[in-house]
């Protein structure tokens, strides 16, 4: 590993996702992910693209990350002046990047190399390099996806690029849904030669496609299209949840908090 990335505490990590997982079925009514399941050999190296939604992302990152890829340890770039304020997240698996000058750029590949180079690893990456809409087609990728990508098709072809989408949207629940879904992964050996403008290009349009897919069943309500990871509460609680609840009891009716049979 290189020696600017600290290697994440195994119990540190293990109670930041037990934390997760008890703060996300708190805060949304499901996290559900669709799309095929990812399709990516155990021993290639992995880099996660992901469209940046929200301040929920690097969460639902780490949920993703355990239940869809078990046994891979995260990594991820991180703001390096931020991280100095931070540096727990160092023991997460978060390296920091100065965004702002080429010398970081060129740190970056170096470090995104060794961090590959081991075993069992995910890089996580958010290419817009802001917040964007979710179904923004037109914000452009920052250059480190691609640069990452014809650097390693000639030296390590069996890497992976997997486009994810994420939404967080509202429907019949007081909490939202977070939904994601998962695209076509790239093996970037099948694309050497690609220069800079033709990667970025493809890797643009793959996950692209993947927020279309998601879009449209997010338009739908499609709750069958997704697999819940974490199923949150339902209904409205306090006082009104407590009237609801004597009334069915009062009727005979089986009382019921969901506002709809999505995701039951």
């Amino acid at each position: 590993m290189q020696e600017d990335v600290r290697t994440p505490s195994p119990w540190l990590v293990g109670w930041f996702r037990w934390y997760v997982r008890r703060y996300l079925r708190k805060s949304f009514h499901v996290v559900g992910v669709g799309g095929p399941a990812p399709e990516v050999p155990a021993e290639a190296p992995l880099v996660v693209y992901v469209n940046h939604a929200s301040w929920w992302d690097p969460l639902v990152a780490t949920l993703l990350c355990e239940k869809l890829m078990p046994g891979r340890t995260l990594y991820a770039p991180f703001d390096a002046a931020a991280l100095a304020h931070y540096p727990i997240f160092e023991r997460l698996g978060f390296f920091g990047v100065d965004q702002a000058s080429r010398r970081g750029a060129a740190q970056f590949l170096k470090t995104a190399r060794g961090v590959l180079a081991e075993p069992s690893t995910s890089l996580w990456m958010t290419p817009e390099g802001r917040f964007v809409d979710p179904r923004d087609r037109a914000a452009e990728f920052k250059p480190g996806l691609a640069h990452l990508a014809e650097d390693l098709a000639a030296s390590t072809p069996e890497t992976r690029f997997l486009p994810i989408a994420l939404e967080y949207v509202f429907w019949e629940e007081r909490l939202a849904e977070a939904l994601v879904w998962c695209g076509e992964p790239v093996r970037v050996g099948d694309h050497v030669g690609l220069g800079k403008p033709e990667w970025d290009a493809l890797l643009t349009e793959r996950l692209r496609s993947a927020q279309a897919a998601l879009a449209e069943r997010s338009i739908a309500r499609d709750a069958a299209a997704f697999r819940v990871l974490v199923g949150g509460s339902a209904g409205v609680g306090g006082v009104y949840e407590t009237a609801r609840w004597l009334y069915a009891k009062m009727r005979g009716r089986p009382y019921r908090a969901a506002h709809s049979d999505k995701f039951s």
